[in-house]
């Protein structure tokens, strides 16, 4: 039942995340730029670093509280407050 739970909110937060993308990328930059390809390009490639630093990062400093405490209960509160945060 959890399983099932965990899994189901794991799709529906990678839909989310693709739809947030794909809408940042396609249409936010493009009438931020107002057609202009240059100031697009430079966008997009500043745009990009900034996901895959995050995607980089994210799951090290995740990690990283881990070692805050010995306790899984107290490992899980914490992760929990760093998610919401």
């Amino acid at each position: 039942m959890y399983f099932a739970l965990l899994l189901a909110s794991s799709v529906l937060g990678e839909l989310a995340g693709n739809a947030s993308t794909l809408a940042l990328l396609k249409d936010w930059l493009v009438v931020m730029t107002d057609g202009n390809n240059k100031a697009l390009v430079h966008l997009n490639a500043v745009t990009r670093r900034i996901d895959l630093l995050c995607q980089l990062f994210g799951p090290l400093c995740f990690g990283l509280l881990s070692l805050l405490s010995e306790d899984p209960r107290t490992r899980v509160i914490i992760g929990a407050i760093a998610i919401g945060g």
